[in-house]
């Protein structure tokens, strides 16, 4: 440190001399006293500090917490579908893991980051540098927009549309994008002027070979069209996508730190419907179920553990039916069957709800058409059994399951070794007893089937074994079936059976299966869960197949799916693909 600089301190303090008193200030008429003048201040300085705080904090915090995205104010309502990716969380250290990770599975050779990648593909299509020539000047979102849809055609109208914070620098990309599409692709471009807007296009023999490109503020788009620009820079906020009820509602839905988000406007399954024309007949019960759609939101987050996908159905609370209100408040629990299942189960999809599957056949379902209706009556008239009767008689959980096996019919005449397995609730076991005998008897007269069945105990529940004789020389039991303890039980395979209804070595112990669920969000019940890895091992050993590449799914463990709570008339679900990052 400069001496220079450093003050000499007095050995003993010095007391500094009094300043005399100041004359008073002579008082102005109509003068503002000096004491307000300060308190004026300071409460003008606060006020400007809050509204600061709160213009940066309605700006930053939304974008912080992954909301606050920009392009969908720019976007029509009515539009048909929007892809929107957050640019900053695209680069996640989460995103790079599981990149590389998926990568190394897929044996690309390559080991890239998502910036990595962009700079390749740029490089190779056009001679330029994502780095160089978009990083500069790109903003956090970019966002791909379905105007229009015609699908009998193909001319569907859409748009990308790029965040820019510095227009200088995206003006000078669009130059020298377009001269070097023009060079290495042979895609020429005209400019003029519309509205104020530069529009470079480049006009095709079709709609599908049109590209225009243009800048409008803090936007950079490529459509096919001029007009979807032009509408867009000429939109009002009121009649934006962001505006929309069903566009909010579903997006409040997913979670906050997602990397992109996807919302779908019913009117695309109507259209596409539509267009199908002669090829598929008339669905009353799709139509009528679309009535009430309003439209449907998803997302991609990247966690620790893999990749999460979350899924946001919303519904026009003025165009459902009574009984889709109902089924939107059914409360869903966690399952009781995965301790009724072998914990060498691979495939489950279950669900427990509040809500008998009775209920299914109100009137005012719209799924429950004539035509619905007429094709119970034919299997009632044709086997003699109530398909209806059986639905009153499931309570509100029913699960299917499958795992390896090496007894039963699927491994000894199919030669595939596996079993399945079928869990039903019930609170009517002699209903169910007497439903499968006139089942049955029905098969036996109309298929010309001998059916012996036998009483057999499996673990702790006393069920029945099914054997048919149908000239197949096999004379093992093709299913063993039964109701008890509450449950309906329909399972291929003996072992499997005594395994899990025993109550030893479930599902509901196995380490992987529980600890799938604690990735999930809080209230979320279990709905499907697959243990790819034993799929995989079933595949190479369990079936004919020998030529099967499983390196692909090595680093792909689980994958596994929940319903979540209902919120007013959204449903969500929640679905994970595991990835297994570490090397």
């Amino acid at each position: 440190m400069n001496e220079n600089n450093v003050m000499a301190q007095p050995e003993t303090p010095v007391t500094p001399p009094t300043p005399p008193a100041a004359p008073p200030a002579p008082a102005k008429s109509g003068g503002i006293p000096k004491a307000v003048w300060l308190v004026g201040c300071g409460c003008l300085a606060l006020l400007v500090c809050v509204a600061l705080v709160a213009v940066l904090a309605w700006f930053l915090l939304p974008r912080l917490m992954g909301g606050g995205d920009p392009i969908s104010a720019v976007v029509p309502g009515n539009a048909v579908a929007y892809v929107n990716i957050d640019l900053v969380k695209a680069q996640s250290d989460n995103v790079n893991k599981i990149g590389s990770a998926l990568q190394q599975a897929a044996k690309t050779g390559k080991n890239e980051t998502s910036l990595e990648m962009a700079n390749r593909i740029m490089n190779d299509e056009y001679g330029m540098s994502f780095a160089d020539d978009v990083l500069p000047w790109i903003g956090q979102y970019a966002a791909v927009v379905l105007t229009e849809a015609d699908f009998k055609s193909g001319n569907s109208k859409y748009m990308l549309i790029v965040e820019s914070r510095d227009g200088a620098k995206a003006d000078a990309f669009i130059d020298k994008f377009t001269a070097a599409a023009e060079s290495k692709k042979g895609t020429s471009f005209t400019k003029r002027e519309q509205d104020g807007i530069t529009l470079h296009t480049h006009t095709g023999a079709s709609i599908k070979d049109t590209m225009v490109i243009a800048r409008n503020g803090n936007f950079v788009y490529l459509a096919n069209t001029e007009d979807a620009i032009t509408t867009s820079a000429k939109l009002k906020n009121g009649d934006s996508l962001a505006s929309t009820q069903a566009y909010k509602d579903a997006m409040a839905a997913l979670p906050a730190d997602r990397i992109a988000s996807a919302y779908v406007s019913a009117d695309v399954y109507q259209k596409y419907y539509e267009s199908l024309g002669s090829t598929l007949p008339s669905s009353p019960a799709l139509m009528s179920g679309l009535a009430g759609l309003e439209g449907l939101g998803a997302s991609l987050s990247a966690k620790s553990v893999g990749l999460q996908m979350d899924m946001a159905i919303a519904y026009d609370k003025d165009k459902i039916s009574q009984f889709q209100k109902d089924n939107l408040a059914v409360k869903y629990t966690n399952p009781t069957v995965d301790k009724l299942l072998p914990d060498d189960t691979f495939l489950y999809i279950g669900i427990n709800s509040t809500q008998n599957f009775g209920k299914y056949l109100q009137k005012d379902n719209p799924a429950y058409t004539k035509d619905v209706q007429e094709s119970l009556d034919l299997f009632e008239k044709q086997y003699g059994v109530s398909l209806q009767k059986l639905l009153g008689l499931l309570s509100g959980e029913f699960a299917i399951a499958a795992g390896p096996a090496t007894d039963g019919m699927l491994p000894e005449v199919g030669k595939i070794k596996a079993g399945v397995t079928i869990i039903a609730s019930t609170s009517d076991e002699n209903g169910f007893d007497s439903w499968f005998k006139d089942l049955l008897a029905g098969l036996s007269k109309n298929m010309k089937l001998t059916a012996d069945t036998k009483d057999v105990t499996l673990g702790n529940y006393a069920l029945q074994s099914l054997t048919v004789q149908q000239g197949l020389g096999y004379e093992s039991p093709v299913l063993y079936y039964g109701a008890d303890k509450g449950y309906i039980v329909l399972g291929t395979s003996k072992l499997s059976l005594e395994k899990g209804l025993g109550g030893k070595g479930t599902l509901a112990g196995s380490a992987t299966y529980t600890n799938t669920w604690k990735a999930f969000p809080s209230g979320s019940v279990p709905y499907m869960y697959v243990d790819i890895a034993k799929v995989v091992d079933f595949i190479k050993t369990g079936t004919n197949t020998s030529s099967f590449d499983t390196t692909v799914w090595e680093k792909l463990p689980v994958f596994a799916a929940t319903i979540n709570k209902a919120s007013g008339y959204i449903q969500s679900y929640t679905f994970i693909l595991f990835v297994t990052t570490t090397k």
